[in-house]
């Protein structure tokens, strides 16, 4: 049996792209501020995270205009109010793009990724 609080729990996490209500500016900019500073409560499936860590591309850029930002907010998935009190803590200002180099994306995606749960189900 679910209790109400582990429903509260797992309704908390969602993809990028909703948690930036679809908008490709802000998934792009928070996408990038949240690998610049090391956020690791992150959820991707590990076929997706295989997919993503083959092909180069999808993490060679994540400016506002790429199509990237979109693949990869839809499939990343977050927790809300983790992510909030993170971005709240860090000072986040939406209109300002982080810029992590290739490195530290590679780094990123390379190391906390595959520590991540890989499904919405675990907590």
């Amino acid at each position: 049996m679910t209790t109400r609080m582990q429903k509260t729990v797992e309704e908390s996490w969602q993809s990028l792209w909703m948690y930036c209500e679809q908008n490709l500016t802000l998934a792009s900019r928070v996408l990038n501020f949240i690998c610049q500073h090391d956020y690791g409560r992150v959820r991707i499936a590990t076929e997706v995270a295989q997919v993503i860590r083959a092909d180069q591309t999808l993490w060679e850029s994540w400016d506002r205009t790429s199509k990237a930002v979109q693949f990869v907010a839809e499939r990343l998935h977050v927790h809300g109010p983790s992510l909030k009190a993170f971005l709240d803590d860090r000072k986040f200002d939406a209109r300002t793009t982080a810029n992590p180099r290739f490195e530290r994306r590679s780094e990123w995606i390379m190391t906390t990724w595959p520590n991540a749960p890989e499904d919405n189900k675990s907590t």
